[in-house]
């Protein structure tokens, strides 16, 4: 259950994060992607303030990932401009200008997926409802949504009770053995819990013949419509900029 209200409706916060991450992903300007960026984390701050610590974690992870394609950007990439030149190794602007797009376009989506991930499936099924979805979609992207922490916080959980009883310096067989564990446990508990979902599921009528009644249901309010306003206000101005003249 959620903690408290959402702001918005649930369908407001999908549709935000489906425009932070198609602009993300249709825009190469940096000015553009890190404006993006910025208004990411304002609304995750805005609409999942709980997160932000969890998220921002997340998005550290990333780091060596942007690193590494910022290495292999510059050791090939041999067109355009220079920028820094050293005996007959040189660093090119494309080069630059790549790497740093992956890499805001990756904290772009990892920080947009945060905004949602407070949503449990009578939120979902509350957004899919708005337009005619069926509720089976909002169980499967609620499902994957909730599966995909809880698996990772019970790896990381036996992985540090592991590491407390030193396995991490016993050789490198010792440490496979350990892992082919760790994932067994983890499986079997994801299991055992996606058991209990399905059992209450099954006892609050799920796909039941019909019609349900469904409490929490509820429509768009002037606060999303403005929303939608803003948005688009916004994308005209990232348009704008994406296309001004810059030397």
């Amino acid at each position: 259950m959620n903690e408290s209200k959402p702001l918005l409706h649930p369908f407001s916060l999908i549709f935000i994060v489906i425009w932070l991450t198609s602009l993300a992903l249709l825009y190469e300007d940096l000015l553009v992607l890190s404006s993006l960026l910025i208004i990411c984390i304002l609304q995750l701050f805005l609409h999942n303030p709980g997160a932000v610590s969890r998220i921002l974690r997340r998005v550290l992870y990333l780091i060596p990932l942007i690193l590494s394609i910022f290495f292999f950007q510059i050791l090939f990439r041999k067109q355009g401009p220079v920028l820094f030149e050293l005996g007959g190794f040189g660093i090119h602007l494309p080069a630059v200008t790549l790497s740093a797009a992956v890499g805001l376009r990756l904290m772009i989506i990892v920080l947009a997926a945060g905004i949602i991930f407070k949503l449990d499936f009578p939120d979902f099924r509350n957004a899919f409802g708005l337009i005619r979805l069926p509720e089976e979609l909002a169980f499967m992207v609620s499902f994957v949504l909730g599966f995909l922490p809880m698996v990772s916080e019970s790896f990381a959980h036996l992985q540090s009770v592991i590491q407390r009883r030193g396995v991490e310096s016993r050789g490198f067989k010792v440490r496979i053995r350990i892992f082919k564990l760790i994932v067994g446990t983890v499986l079997a508990n994801s299991l055992a819990k996606t058991s209990e979902q399905a059992i209450n599921l099954e006892l609050r009528g799920f796909r039941s013949q019909g019609k349900h009644s469904i409490y929490q249901a509820s429509g768009l309010r002037m606060l999303d419509w403005s929303w939608y306003l803003a948005i688009a206000g916004l994308s005209v101005i990232l348009y704008w900029i994406s296309i001004f003249p810059r030397k």
